[in-house]
This record gives C-alpha cells, sequence and structure tokens, in this order.
C-alpha cells in the first residue's frame, strides 16, 4: 500500500470493512493484494518480479484471468513470459512434491465446484459476479452464463481500448483490476 499511497497512515487500511472479513474467514485476499498489486506496482522497472508475481497466483487463478491479456495488448513481453514460466513451476513443484493424484483430485473435484456454483451451494450473494448477480436476480442458468461470457469480453475489449487509446498509462494497473 505504501508503494500507492506514499502519505498514507499505516494503519489506514483498517479503515477498510473487507480487511476484518478477510482477517476473519481466513481468506487469503491480503496475498492475492499483494501480488498482482505488486506487480503492477513494478513492472516498469523490474518485469521479471512482476511476471514472477503474477505468475504466483496460479494459486488462485480465476482471481488473475485478466493479466495475460493486459500484458499481450500493453506488449509486456517478458513479464509474461515470466508469469507463464512461474505459473508452469508452481505447478510442477506440486507434482513433485504431492503426486499426481492431488492434480487428479483437482480435475475431478472441478465437476463439482462447477455444479455447486450452477446450484447455488456457494452462495450467490458472496460472489462479485454478472452471473451470481444474474441469478440473484432469479435469472436461468443460460442467462447467467451469456452475460458473464459477455460481461467478460466486454472487461477485456475495454483493456484493448485502453492500450490502444492510452499506452501503458496509469491508468493500466487500476483497469485491470476492475476488469479482473
Amino acid at each position: 500500500m505504501r508503494g500507492y499511497l506514499p502519505s498514507l497512515d499505516p494503519v489506514a487500511f483498517l479503515a477498510f470493512p473487507a480487511v476484518f472479513v478477510n482477517a476473519a474467514h481466513g481468506q487469503n485476499a491480503f496475498l492475492s493484494a499483494a501480488l498482482i498489486g505488486g506487480g503492477f506496482l513494478v513492472m516498469n522497472r523490474r518485469p521479471v518480479l512482476a511476471g514472477a508475481c503474477f505468475g504466483a497466483m496460479a494459486y488462485k487463478p480465476h482471481l488473475a484471468l485478466v493479466i495475460p491479456f493486459a500484458l499481450i495488448f500493453a506488449r509486456r513481453w517478458t513479464t509474461l513470459i515470466v508469469a507463464a514460466a512461474t505459473a508452469a513451476s508452481f505447478c510442477l513443484a506440486s507434482l513433485i512434491a504431492f503426486g499426481a493424484s492431488t492434480w487428479g483430485g483437482f480435475f475431478a473435484d472441478a465437476s463439482f465446484a462447477g455444479a455447486a456454483l450452477q446450484n447455488n451451494l456457494v452462495g450467490n450473494e458472496k460472489m462479485r459476479s454478472v452471473f451470481a448477480a444474474v441469478r440473484l436476480l432469479r435469472g436461468s442458468l443460460a442467462l447467467a452464463w451469456g452475460a458473464q461470457i459477455v460481461a467478460a469480453l466486454g472487461a477485456i475489449g475495454a483493456l484493448w481500448l485502453l492500450q490502444w487509446l492510452a499506452f501503458r498509462t496509469s491508468a493500466e494497473a487500476p483497469a485491470v483490476v476492475c476488469a479482473g
């Protein structure tokens, strides 16, 4: 936070209610925010370190889905390649450390995770997505998925447009966070 807001009081972040929700639920948002925010903070000066930060998001890939698109649109090839190599390295390390059965379990449970999402077992009120919003409004699964796809394509299109209109501006990081 100090890198983005140098004059911020170190405890000012406690004013944000999500800090307490995250701490109470033992979630990993602090780590995800540090990896994504840190990656964008150092990207111009240290593209390899930024790529390593983005690649480490392999532990929670759905939070970083738009980052590769943003890196391609901004022609940040070094960062993109290092991010891909880091993500692949983490996957390989987990394969070596825990064996192929964990990956088999991961893929086997993927269908359960999809069913949980579609049948509101997670709680649509807990998610920030167009899919969840449509489902909360009693929209059908087809409508929810369609709306989610349109929103995702729109977000990716907005990232492209940003780079086309204003290449590598200070709006890059906030735009990616909003698009994600």
